[in-house]
């Protein structure tokens, strides 16, 4: 049978992604029925004497497995937590369970629970923090939350059931005992490699290596994480199998003397793969590369033939084994898609490109092995972005249009700092190396600015990522998948290769000619809240306009994606006062022009704007955003309201404190009011649709059915984004 393991695992991994994401009776059932079919189409064809008719029966129980070990898994293990105390106040004690992630402004606890409410409950769960505790890893903690009910699937997939933030309720207190655990000493040898890095490096590049190294993405700035995740490179950056590869390389060539001792090396290698995937949290993308590496010194060891698709779905079926959720994270899937395109793709197209290049008729052999590494990263990474672009495009709704040229940019840097990391860790334990580490720090600085300024330099170029919300890109993503499926079925040449690529690049610019056509309107109303705060924008064709910058990091990316759309210039930014709407103007300042801002007098001393127009007590204006949108500005009692007219209809924008009974009559009522706190006096209001974007708080509960008194419809966008074409 060939690659048994192959179609068992993946086959699997693909059931229970889909399963995850669109859970519900009817999924379960619809993907049993099918595994049937499959498995009776193989017992026909294997009555028929048909070729791989095992592989079809194998593919099929892998269907009918996926289907039944997610449901047991859904309604056994998750349900009953999600049913006990979702919504609730809960009291528990047990253990921070890793390592705790800091921010400029957060601070996330993972805590395994022992007991809830007084009952035995081994869960995981996540609280957010604004301010640090002083807790450290594995300390014993009591504590009381109130748990949030929507449960990001990312969350979910990593085994966290349970989230809350930080309110008046909330307590986390040290109990003083330390828990015991292996992985601590993991954590000690992380808090060690983070002080080598702070004291040999500047802030920006320490955060860069451990984020490369260790897998804490949270260690980058603000702006690089935007820098990397718009030019779509956050691959390079979040600890994945390419790292564990890198390393595993650098080792493999250091054993290189010793390498007819094979069961010496496997130990060695072994040994690399276990400390480095501890070093990251057990990350399932390194598991995978992991468990890769060690089948194929395994192999070495018992003389088999090692084929990476078989190994790839014997570390599907390990990383799923204990949690079936483990399929929705998206690192696994994107990780998964990366190899199968190396795998599959990346040899057929070096050749090509290595025959019509003619690299072998270059006389000089230095020459030509340095062109042929140059044109196999080009395949590598060719291959990997666009297994991982459909991939990509259903994650984030976006598209990352260069992210192959700056891959090839950034990939030879990312291999020179792994190197340089461990050059500097190891001159860091030898005594008396000073000299040797200060100048290895001042190397690997060097290599850690150049890829933070080359992806920059990219991020800030207005395409550099393009929102893929249109139907069309679905029609594209589906026919090229469709075309790409039935080449290997057909076992394809040159010519169908060429006839695909090209009735590919026709689908995708006849629906982007017809969505240009057909899709144009006149404005759009763009909010984007964090709970924390709200950026709400008004845009129509290269128009933009600001009513609000605020917000936390997690929110931002998408909103400048959204905001780019209408062009790089923002033509008037308001900011009604520093707490909630100013989060995001430092890093608004780094993609766009910004031509005027007004800032409310009151904070105009806090925010970081030169040169801001002051909107003082008691003044009022009138500004026209676009052809077709008026806003009018005014302050009452150092409270900045904004009321919009836009294409007939009206729009209230009440900032946070304020008090609608000192509005005047006619703005009181309007088509839409957006407010992310429940003001004084909501019942003089009145409106078709009420926006709220702030927290679930005791204000909103206790006048939740005021507010759908007072309108017709009301939305509650406490964390996510809506554009509303108007």
């Amino acid at each position: 049978m060939r690659r048994l393991f192959g179609t068992i695992g993946l086959t699997y991994l693909t059931v229970l992604a889909v399963a995850y994401f669109f859970y519900s009776n009817l999924t379960v059932a619809v993907a049993a029925v099918l595994g049937a079919a499959v498995v009776l189409a193989g017992v026909v064809r294997g009555i028929l004497r048909h070729t791989y008719y095992r592989e079809t029966v194998a593919a099929g129980l892998s269907v009918l497995a996926a289907a039944l070990s997610i449901f047991l898994y859904w309604n056994i293990v998750y349900q009953p937590v999600i049913n006990n105390y979702s919504d609730k106040e809960i009291s528990f004690h047990g253990y921070i369970c890793d390592d705790i992630l800091t921010s400029e402004r957060l601070t996330i606890v993972p805590i395994r629970t022992e007991t809830i409410n007084g009952e035995a409950c081994r869960t995981r769960l996540s609280v957010t923090f604004y301010y640090d505790g002083g807790w450290e890893p594995f300390d014993e903690v009591d504590g009381r939350m109130t748990v949030i009910q929507e449960i990001s699937h990312s969350q979910i997939s990593k085994g966290c059931f349970l989230q809350a933030n930080q309110d008046e309720r909330t307590v986390l207190r040290s109990t003083g005992a330390h828990h015991f655990s292996v992985y601590q000493y993991a954590v000690a040898l992380r808090g060690w490699i983070k002080k080598q890095f702070s004291v040999t490096l500047s802030r920006d590049c320490a955060g860069l290596c451990r984020a490369v190294f260790l897998g804490d993405k949270l260690a980058l700035n603000r702006n690089a994480r935007f820098d990397f995740s718009r030019t779509g490179t956050t691959y390079l950056i979040v600890v994945s199998g390419l790292h564990l590869s890198i390393i595993c390389g650098i080792v493999s060539a250091l054993c290189r003397p010793i390498r007819k001792r094979r069961l010496l090396t496997m130990l060695i290698m072994l040994s690399v793969i276990v400390i480095f995937s501890a070093l990251t949290g057990f990350t399932r993308s390194v598991l995978r590369s992991g468990i890769m590496l060690i089948l194929t010194h395994c192999g070495g060891i018992a003389r088999r033939k090692y084929d990476s698709i078989n190994a790839m779905g014997v570390a599907a079926v390990l990383l799923t084994a204990g949690n079936p959720f483990a399929a929705g994270d998206w690192g696994v899937l994107f990780s998964f898609a990366a190899t199968m395109g190396i795998v599959l793709w990346s040899r057929k197209i070096d050749r090509q490109i290595y025959r019509f290049l003619h690299i072998g008729l270059i006389p000089f052999g230095a020459i030509r092995r340095v062109l042929h590494a140059a044109v196999n990263l080009f395949c590598v990474s060719l291959a990997a972005s666009l297994w991982v672009l459909p991939l990509s495009i259903l994650a984030f709704q976006r598209i990352s249009p260069l992210v192959v040229v700056i891959s090839c940019l950034t990939s030879p840097l990312t291999f020179l700092m792994m190197v340089g990391i461990l050059i500097l860790l190891g001159l860091s334990l030898i005594p008396f190396a000073g000299v040797l580490t200060t100048w290895a720090a001042v190397a690997l600085e060097g290599i850690c600015r150049l890829h933070l300024l080359v992806n920059h330099l990219f991020a800030v170029i207005p395409f550099s990522s393009v929102s893929a919300d249109k139907p069309f890109l679905m029609v594209w993503i589906i026919a090229s998948v469709v075309l790409v499926a039935v080449g290997y079925l057909i076992h394809a040449g040159k010519r169908y290769v060429l006839s695909a690529a090209a009735v590919s690049l026709c689908v995708l610019t006849a629906g982007w000619s017809l969505t240009a056509l057909l899709d144009s309107h006149p404005a759009e109303l763009m909010i984007f809240s964090s709970g924390s705060g709200t950026t709400i924008a008004v845009g129509k064709d290269n128009n933009l306009s600001l009513l609000a910058a605020g917000g936390a990091p997690s929110r931002l990316t998408s909103a400048i994606d959204a905001l780019y759309t209408h062009g790089d210039l923002i033509d008037n930014m308001i900011v009604p006062n520093r707490t909630n709407y100013a989060g995001n103007i430092e890093a608004l300042k780094d993609y766009f022009d910004i031509h005027q801002t007004l800032v409310n007098g009151d904070s105009a001393d806090s925010v970081p704007v030169r040169d801001a127009y002051r909107i003082d007590d008691g003044t009022a204006f009138s500004l026209r955003l676009n052809s077709g949108t008026t806003e009018e500005v005014f302050c009452i009692d150092k409270t900045v309201y904004q009321y919009l007219k836009v294409n007939g209809k009206t729009l209230l924008f009440m900032p946070h404190g304020g008090d609608s009974e000192k509005l005047p009559e006619q703005y009181r009522s309007a088509d839409i009011i957006i407010m992310d706190f429940v003001c004084q006096h909501p019942e003089t209001l009145h409106c078709h649709e009420l926006i709220y974007t702030g927290t679930k708080n005791k204000r909103l509960q206790n006048h939740l059915d005021l507010l759908y008194e007072i309108s017709d419809e009301v939305t509650l966008l406490t964390n996510g984004e809506m554009i509303i074409t108007i």
